[in-house]
């Protein structure tokens, strides 16, 4: 049996969900009559409405009848706490209790995307970077809590003479200088070229800092690693201009140019770039494969830089000297497949980091 709530002269009641029989005139008649014996008694409109829910959920509980309430449907909670993808391009946003809060086809591949609360008004906005192919290649969009556009950033160029068709690898986001208004980090390279480039936005999606390099980005940490209460940007690569070389750069927020590039300089409507370290580590004889910097990791006052062949430098944080290089078995197996000479030679050149 199912029942609705309908309206009843100035209050409400519960009524049978079948087909009434009988004319409209009749269930008028009906519904002044139930109103004058409820004045009769004394009832009020306010205790005819508990009374009339009293005796409903009272029958409900007891069973004898068992109503299907579809239409009162609570308010979800609008804030979000996670996120799926769903066929690579749809975004899918989620409230603390798992409902679905809305569905976004941005009709690119999501690489990469991010819950953070933009504005600082208690409510979670979702920050998501897209890839080469599609619509909108390389954009960043940012979603408030709605599934509102709040805004959308291109973050491909022409530069290096290139094409301008980008895909976004990394988002972060922290208050880089201080000012209580949160900053996005973003990295992101060409497709099917080379260059590369990192790119600070405000929180309005606004650039603010933009630095060029010419090989991919392939880690990005924050980091105050020098301890003065400023963060810096750390960032693993390889640079395609420097002999395909693995490099460390790190970038402080304040020193850095509106829009610089990294050695060597060759991007012509580029001016070198302001960088706090710039740091180029020697390639392997051994290597079968382009070297890079794959990943950072901080540990204290040391950052270790792992190459995506088995080294990894370990620095001093405090002034980014070399404390000392540690391998992985798959380096040191190919070290030992080296003659004696050979090895030595390795061991030494790999020391040889330049500080550019």
């Amino acid at each position: 049996m199912k029942f609705n709530l309908m309206r009843f002269g100035d209050g409400w009641v519960f009524q049978n969900s079948h087909k009434i029989r009988g004319s409209e005139r009749r269930r008028e008649r009906d519904a002044i009559n139930m109103k004058k014996l409820l004045e009769r008694l004394g009832i009020t409109k306010k205790d005819g409405i508990l009374l009339i829910l009293g005796v409903f959920i009272g029958a409900v509980l007891s069973g004898i009848i068992t109503p299907k309430i579809e239409d009162i449907v609570c308010p979800k909670e609008e804030n979000i706490s996670g996120v799926s993808v769903e066929d690579s391009s749809s975004l899918v946003a989620f409230n603390p209790k798992g409902e679905e809060l809305w569905v976004k086809n941005l009709k690119n591949k999501i690489a990469c995307y991010l819950i953070t609360d933009l504005d600082d008004d208690g409510m979670n906005d979702i920050v998501v970077g897209v890839d080469a192919k599609g619509v909108n290649p390389g954009f960043i969009y940012a979603f408030d809590p709605k599934g509102n556009e709040l805004w959308k950033y291109k973050t491909g160029s022409y530069a290096y003479g290139r094409s301008d068709t980008y895909t976004v690898t990394h988002i972060l986001v922290d208050d880089l200088d201080h000012d209580g208004k949160k900053e996005l980090v973003v990295a992101a390279h060409n497709v099917p070229w080379y260059p590369a480039k990192l790119i600070i936005l405000d929180n309005n999606g606004k650039m603010k800092k933009e630095y060029l390099h010419p090989g991919y980005i392939e880690d990005v940490k924050i980091a105050d690693i020098d301890g003065d209460g400023s963060e810096e940007i750390i960032c693993g690569a390889i640079n395609n201009d420097l002999d395909w070389s693995p490099t460390l750069f790190i970038l402080d927020v304040y020193s850095m140019k509106t829009r610089g590039q990294a050695p060597p300089y060759l991007e012509r409507t580029t001016p070198p770039g302001t960088h706090e370290y710039y740091i180029k580590i020697p390639k392997s004889k051994t290597q079968e494969e382009s070297a890079k910097v794959s990943e950072i990791s901080l540990i204290g006052n040391m950052l270790v830089a792992s190459i995506n062949d088995g080294r990894f430098y370990n620095f001093d944080t405090r002034d980014m000297s070399l404390l000392y290089i540690s391998y992985a078995d798959s380096y040191r197996e190919k070290l030992n497949k080296l003659s004696e000479k050979d090895r030595s030679q390795e061991e030494e050149e790999i020391r040889n980091i330049k500080y550019l």
